[in-house]
């Protein structure tokens, strides 16, 4: 069972939860925008987990390729005139784990 951090102010109790927490826990079917937003959660985790398969598939074999790669492992790039970095920053803003 996850816990959450507390707080305790002017004598009430309070835990930080996160919104994701609360649609993923809770039955939000009768609230439409609690709705959507858990169906957003969704649909986003399963384009970030389509990203990162189509990373870690095609990256190895373009890095492998291509002669401006000298790490030739993209996880592992930080070589910002790599002309492949661009995806991994792309990835790591939409907070794909390289």
């Amino acid at each position: 069972m996850k816990t959450y951090p507390m707080t305790v102010k002017d004598g009430k109790v309070y835990a930080e939860v996160t919104l994701r927490d609360v649609v993923e826990r809770c039955d939000v079917s009768d609230l439409p925008m609690l709705t959507e937003i858990k169906r957003l959660y969704g649909e986003n985790d399963k384009l970030k987990d389509f990203c990162y398969e189509l990373l870690d598939n095609l990256m190895p074999e373009i890095c492998g390729k291509a002669f401006w790669c000298r790490d030739k492992d993209w996880r592992k790039c930080e070589d910002y005139e790599c002309g492949n970095f661009t995806f991994v920053i792309l990835a790591r803003e939409l907070g794909i784990e390289v």
